[in-house]
């Protein structure tokens, strides 16, 4: 089994690369840990940890979509 690290605020490469994610606030706390398409489907937790604007609604990712 192989495992990378990577950081990115880019939410479209993280569905694409990754099937777990951590969400980290503003203030480098995590958030969330879990499944990268659960997570990314949360606009709460996008807007809390600013990943997405307030107005915007994502368009990078569907819930429907797997890995």
């Amino acid at each position: 089994m192989r495992s990378a690290t990577t950081a990115t605020h880019d939410l479209t490469l993280a569905a694409e690369l990754t099937r777990t994610a951590r969400i980290l606030g503003e203030n480098h706390q995590l958030l969330a840990t879990g499944c990268t398409p659960a997570l990314l489907a949360d606009t709460a937790l996008l807007r809390h940890a600013n990943l997405i604007s307030q107005r915007s609604q994502p368009t990078y990712f569907s819930p429907e979509t797997s890995l």
